[in-house]
């Protein structure tokens, strides 16, 4: 499931500088093999290491709701 990888890059990014700096350098050829929804991608592509830092693993719990 994506939503699983995209944390795992995410938190990869935040413990490896160097990780974080090819994320940033080019999203597109980065993630190329990752499986991410188009949404996903568009989200990497567009985020700069300020917002990567301040995501938290809590931000990728869904919830739904129901009780």
């Amino acid at each position: 499931m994506s939503k699983e990888v995209s944390e795992r890059i995410v938190l990869k990014a935040k413990e490896d500088p160097q990780f974080m700096q090819q994320l940033l350098r080019n999203p597109k050829i980065f993630l190329k093999d990752y499986d991410l929804t188009d949404v996903e991608r568009s989200f990497f592509e567009n985020a700069d290491e300020a917002t990567l830092m301040g995501l938290s693993s809590a931000c990728f719990n869904l919830v739904t709701g129901k009780k």
